[in-house]
């Protein structure tokens, strides 16, 4: 796989976390904080579905996150462990990061398209359309320049 300029890099994981933050977010079904055995069964779940290969379900773990931004955020480590930092331990934040467990390192297309697929799961069938204007159909053209 081709790794993105840093640039590109940039400009895509901005885009994400900016409609995350804005927009995913205001979702109670995906922002509600959730227990450690909801969490794992949700992951198992869509692991289940979405994955291909011999590779285990990562390891789910509830942790301090990554603070080399100034405040924790949760990651993936290897596509075999994933942290939930305080406060976001809820499913936009599990399915993000499964979404990078599940292959997709950059917050590239291969991640929007993957994410949009298991978050039309979770939302309300009305936004579908906007959400995938939004996260897919705007990603793409926001990095095609960079290409």
């Amino acid at each position: 796989m081709k790794v993105p300029s840093p640039t590109l890099q940039a400009i895509a994981t901005r885009h994400v976390y900016r409609y995350e933050d804005e927009f995913l977010y205001t979702f109670k079904r995906l922002s509600t904080q959730r227990s450690f055995k909801t969490i794992k069964k949700t992951a198992e779940k869509i692991w289940e579905k979405y994955h291909q290969g011999t590779r285990t379900l990562p390891t789910i773990e509830f942790g301090t996150g990554d603070r080399s931004l100034g405040r924790p955020l949760s990651f993936t480590l290897d596509r075999r462990y994933i942290e939930l930092a305080p406060k976001q331990r809820d499913l936009l934040t599990l399915i993000h990061e499964l979404v990078h467990a599940l292959g997709a390192d950059y917050h590239d297309m291969q991640f929007v398209n993957l994410y949009y697929k298991i978050l039309k799961e979770y939302l309300p069938s009305y936004i579908h359309d906007a959400v995938h204007l939004e996260l897919v159909v705007r990603h793409r053209d926001l990095l095609r320049p960079y290409k």
